[in-house]
């Protein structure tokens, strides 16, 4: 006949009804906090659009960032990835971060290895970070449409 009750090292006992209701809220608040954890991610970006590289096997996404910390504080952000679109920055590579003026960022792909960025603006420094390249695609930044005489970071 088999035992009510469960003994653990340490513990006096638990019925196996209490165990089972034990192992069931760990699983629930685990479940919580993940979600809970993606949805406040979700908060901190804005997906603004996403495209395909030619072959498909990459993709670039750009995001604009709705906090105070990061690459690029309240700037936009481009994230390549292999697995399609992203929501976080986390869940891919950032290729650049930076300041643009409004609308004035663009991307497109030159081909599978090459991907253009294009960043407008008013700004003395507009790049907070970019790559050169990654996992073998070359990124270049064309600022042509940038003032050159711009006088504040503001």
């Amino acid at each position: 006949m088999s035992k009510p009750y469960v003994v653990l090292p340490g513990v006096v006992r638990f019925s196996k009804l209490m165990l089972k209701v034990i192992v069931l809220a760990v699983l629930v608040i685990y479940s919580l906090k993940n979600l809970i954890g993606s949805y406040m991610d979700n908060l901190y970006y804005s997906v603004e659009s996403t495209q395909a590289s030619p072959d498909g096997s990459f993709f670039v996404t750009q995001l604009s960032s709705l906090r105070e910390s990061g690459h690029a504080p309240y700037g936009h952000l481009l994230v390549l990835s292999k697995s399609g679109p992203v929501k976080t920055p986390d869940e891919g590579h950032v290729v650049f971060a930076g300041y643009c003026t409004l609308h004035d960022l663009s991307y497109s792909w030159v081909n599978n290895q090459h991907l253009l960025v294009q960043c407008a603006s008013t700004k003395q420094a507009p790049v907070a970070s970019l790559a050169i390249k990654s996992h073998g695609i070359e990124i270049t930044l064309d600022q042509s449409k940038t003032q050159p005489n711009a006088m504040s970071d503001t």
